[in-house]
């Protein structure tokens, strides 16, 4: 997600990342000033390969794999990953996440 957040910016754009924790929840937010999702792409972001925009794409190079990654490694820790986003604006991913014994990655 901070990967992203870097490549996804504008210039002179700002990453923000912010940890919180409680007795029973990490909540994990990084917040960038980039240039945001299409409103039709978020339901897709967390897919396998999918590039929100092919054109932006071609100019920043990945594989399209990053939040997948990030979705299927939340997800075996029972958590959630949400994100807002707007385009022009930048985006903020947050993680949740209860705080117990962890599941084991297989």
């Amino acid at each position: 997600m901070i990967e992203n957040a870097i490549k996804y910016n504008v210039p002179g754009g700002e990453v923000t990342v912010r940890q919180k924790q409680t007795a029973h929840l990490v909540n994990i937010e990084v917040e960038d000033s980039g240039v945001g999702i299409e409103k039709e792409a978020l339901e897709h972001i967390f897919e396998p390969f999918y590039r929100a925009d092919p054109s932006r794409s071609q100019k920043i190079p990945g594989s399209g794999l990053g939040l997948a990654v990030v979705k299927m490694i939340v997800d075996k820790y029972e958590g959630k990953v949400v994100v807002e986003s707007e385009a022009g604006k930048g985006s903020i991913f947050r993680i949740y996440l209860t705080a117990s014994e962890p599941a084991e990655l297989s």
